[in-house]
């Protein structure tokens, strides 16, 4: 874990604070010390680190913390709640560090605190608790915290890889906490040590070695246990046993050779029943196309008989079409004869309707001489007669129709 940037705004006796390791000239360092009179700070920048971690610092873990004001004790703030190192007089205030994590990642802790209605005397409102993974410009990443803060702890000793206890014993160690630190059990020592030099990799590998030391030690142990449960047997014993080896082996051979021979009879017989099966198969199968073709011979025969009156098929069908012709030509020829004799009726009318019509022009022409003084009567006679002559004319024309017909 390595700390890349440490921010902080009314914590204690500090307004407002940005440390930036990585740029100079701190980031130009690798060792630099924190000074300055009682009171101006110091222990503040080392409480903002933790709280933005843990949510916790050992100042109100061993202390007991600041001096309530009666607001506070009002409320029933214990003297370990963390937010009291809130700076007095401010309404909001927080912790803020960037780091590199055991994994190489950078990630950003949040610790932050506010009072009602943001003002100085209003009661003191829950800590904000975030964690964040950032990319190397700042920018955010992946959110890790949850509502519950406890989970977002845990997300920290993950990222970190120390406890509070490991982080306050080793990294950041509280005034006269060195001590502490020495007085330790050896292997919570070794523990704290190989997670802060990051040779706990090292301890891993131990452990897997000495694992599979076990391991080995025990299959040597087993293996040595079997032989000596072995029996040696004395050269005669030893000669009986190879000699009926050989004699077993050579049994073997012989019933190896018999069960060869005995599969090849079973395919040979398989094989037979295959043949017999198909052959069975093959005179059932003639038998149907014997049935069939004793059946099909009258179809056969009608098939004879058509492919004979195929040959004849363009004869018949132009037999077809003459008579076809021929019908068409009387039943033209009928309605010619049926038009003619129209004709002819027609033309006799007319002719007749021409006699009438003369005969009624000469009556007519004789009855206006007699009737000449007469000239109203003339009149309506003149009338008729044009009506007579119209109808003559009429039946000239319908005789020249007739006779046209009949051309």
């Amino acid at each position: 874990m390595r700390v890349l940037r440490l921010r902080g705004r009314n914590l204690a006796s500090l307004e407002s604070f940005d440390i930036d390791l990585q740029g100079p000239p701190l980031g130009d360092h690798g060792l630099f010390a924190i000074t300055g009179a009682t009171g101006s700070g110091k222990s503040t920048i080392l409480d903002a680190l933790c709280l933005a971690l843990y949510n916790r610092t050992p100042r109100t873990d061993e202390r007991g913390g600041p001096v309530l004001s009666g607001q506070d004790q009002a409320q029933g703030v214990r003297g370990t709640d963390s937010r009291l190192l809130l700076r007095r007089g401010t309404s909001d205030g927080f912790a803020e560090v960037e780091f590199l994590g055991h994994d190489l990642s950078r990630y950003r802790a949040r610790w932050a605190v506010r009072r009602a209605r943001n003002k100085p005397e209003g009661r003191l409102q829950d800590v904000d608790h975030t964690l964040v993974r950032i990319d190397e410009k700042g920018a955010l990443v992946e959110k890790l915290h949850t509502h519950r803060k406890r989970d977002t702890v845990g997300k920290v000793v993950e990222a970190v890889g120390l406890t509070y206890q490991q982080f306050t014993r080793s990294v950041l160690l509280p005034q006269g906490g060195f001590d502490a630190f020495l007085k330790a059990r050896s292997k919570e020592r070794a523990t704290l040590l190989e997670r802060i030099t990051g040779t706990e990799i090292y301890g891993a590998l131990s452990k897997a070695a000495a694992q599979r030391r076990s391991e080995a030690q025990k299959a040597f142990d087993d293996a040595k246990q079997a032989l000596d449960l072995l029996e040696v047997l004395a050269p005669g014993a030893r000669s009986a046993l190879e000699a009926a080896e050989k004699e077993n082996a050579s049994a073997l051979r012989r019933a190896k050779g018999a069960l060869h021979e005995v599969h090849a009879q079973r395919r040979w017989y398989d094989q037979t029943s295959i043949l017999e099966n198909a052959i069975g198969e093959s005179r059932g199968a003639l038998a149907e196309s014997q049935v069939a073709h004793t059946a099909a011979e009258d179809r056969r025969q009608a098939l004879d008989r058509g492919r004979a009156a195929e040959r004849h098929r363009a004869d018949y069908e132009g037999l077809q079409r003459a008579m076809q012709g021929m019908e068409s030509a009387e039943t033209h020829y009928d309605a010619r004869l049926e038009t003619a004799s129209q004709a002819n009726d027609a033309l006799s009318a007319a002719m007749a309707a021409r006699d009438e019509a003369g005969a009624a022009a000469e009556a007519a022409s004789s009855e206006a001489e007699r009737l000449a003084p007469q000239l109203e009567a003339a009149a309506e006679l003149d009338l008729t007669v044009s009506r007579r002559r119209l109808a003559a004319e009429a039946a000239d024309q319908a005789m020249a129709d007739a006779a046209r017909r009949l051309q």
